[in-house]
């Protein structure tokens, strides 16, 4: 059976000190002193190479999403784009898209994909470096999409201001499409904390992937500790960190309504079954304001 690595979401919304991330693992492990061992955020430029490779360019994930943005017949807006796992193939299929992300070590990997795509597929993607909870474009989208469940990305104190953000790039009739991981807060209180083996993305190697989740909080950390032996024999060593939010569907839900979007369509997506995919549409059309 071939191997299916974690879900990794698309870049956060803020830089911050890698190491305020690790957990006591991480943190053991840092004080090793392993020779070579870089400690990088999960979505800068080293971290970005580690990204692309254990999640790979191509994934199951963005196939809903995919679909929806093909059948609206419009421009695309495509939020956390990352290195552009939906963002190429939206272009290869002939619509316009627009590519925002506030990691420009991803945003420069999706220009690096898109030159090898052609001149065609390339002239149709704009890539904006921007935070996505303060996006003010000036321009309405036939679809607007969040993929690889990056809503875990967004601080609670700024999703109604995210989804208004959504709201107003939204043109008449237009689609909002995200997906996100449904959590058992009974089994994350039983178990708070995991840790797996991986094998490495690329080349010999393994991966060590440490998540705790913090309910009081809502905050679930992730650390991946990476090693790989080169060509030469030669061991690299990295440890990336980042941090996603908790949350539970009811409090998405309130968010949306408040921010004036009418859920269309809320069901299970993906094969293991704790993914879900959310359809909005504006109550009233989008604005610009």
């Amino acid at each position: 059976m071939p191997h299916t690595p974690p879900a990794v979401p698309a870049p956060p919304a803020a830089a911050r000190d890698p190491r305020a991330l690790l957990l006591p693992a991480g943190r053991a492990l840092d004080r090793l002193d392993l020779p070579g061992l870089a400690v990088a955020d999960l979505y800068d430029t080293a971290g970005a190479a580690f990204y692309d490779a254990f999640v790979g360019e191509v994934s199951a994930d963005v196939v809903d999403l995919l679909r929806t943005a093909v059948a609206q017949r419009g421009p695309a807006l495509d939020l956390a784009c990352g290195s552009g796992r939906l963002t190429l193939p939206l272009a290869q299929r002939g619509l316009e898209v627009t590519a925002v992300d506030l990691s420009t070590a991803m945003l420069a990997r999706l220009r690096d994909r898109l030159q090898a795509c052609g001149t065609a597929v390339a002239s149709r993607v704009r890539t904006v470096c921007a935070d996505m909870t303060a996006l003010k474009l000036g321009e309405r989208y036939a679809s607007v999409l969040l993929a690889a469940t990056s809503i875990v990305l967004v601080p609670a104190s700024r999703r109604p201001a995210f989804f208004a953000a959504v709201r107003r790039h939204l043109a008449p009739g237009g689609l909002f499409v995200f997906d996100y991981h449904v959590h058992d807060p009974q089994a994350l209180a039983r178990q708070p904390e995991t840790v797996r083996v991986l094998p490495a993305p690329h080349g010999p190697g393994f991966v060590l992937s440490f998540q705790h989740f913090d309910l009081a909080a809502r905050e679930e950390t992730v650390n991946f500790y990476v090693e790989n032996i080169t060509t030469g024999g030669v061991t690299t060593r990295h440890l990336y960190t980042t941090r996603k939010q908790i949350f539970f569907w009811p409090e998405l839900q309130a968010d949306l309504t408040a921010a004036g979007l009418r859920v269309r369509e809320h069901r299970r997506a993906g094969r293991a079954g704790t993914t879900r995919l959310v359809v909005c549409q504006a109550l009233n059309g989008g604005d610009l304001r």
